[in-house]
């Protein structure tokens, strides 16, 4: 049976935050995988379609978000182990050794979320318009 050390507030906290973010990341990696899937199960037969060129150009806006959200989550894993090894009494509860990595976190994730969303709406928005696109008669 593991030991559970008290964590202080603030610890219980960034162990909290990191917990949330995680799920977040996780969301962040099913979506984008529907989204490569949407594209090469779906728009790749259209692709003679006028504005096919911009969902590609989008798509690999999200592959670069996908490299950072991988280097995020490497970070963030390291922190939950940090965070969960205080909590287990294996090494002394340091705030100062975790605080200035929950802040650089806490930032990435931020941007990150926020490039995502942008990114989403002119997702949507490029599908829109391929599919009124391919909706056209031929001529």
């Amino acid at each position: 049976m593991e030991t559970l050390n008290v964590l202080s507030a603030r610890s219980l906290q960034y162990y909290v935050m990191a917990e949330h973010w995680a799920s977040d990341l996780e969301f962040f990696r099913i979506e984008s995988i529907f989204f490569d899937k949407l594209a090469s199960e779906y728009f790749i037969a259209i692709g003679e379609v006028s504005g096919t060129e911009a969902l590609y150009h989008v798509l690999n806006k999200i592959s670069r978000l996908k490299e950072d959200e991988q280097a995020t989550a490497k970070m963030l894993t390291e922190q939950l182990q940090q965070l969960e090894l205080m909590a287990e009494d294996f090494i002394p509860e340091n705030i100062d050794s975790i605080q200035g990595k929950q802040v650089q976190l806490e930032y990435l994730i931020t941007n990150l979320t926020r490039e995502f969303r942008e990114v989403k709406k002119e997702l949507f928005l490029t599908i829109e318009r391929v599919i009124k696109e391919s909706k056209k008669p031929a001529k």
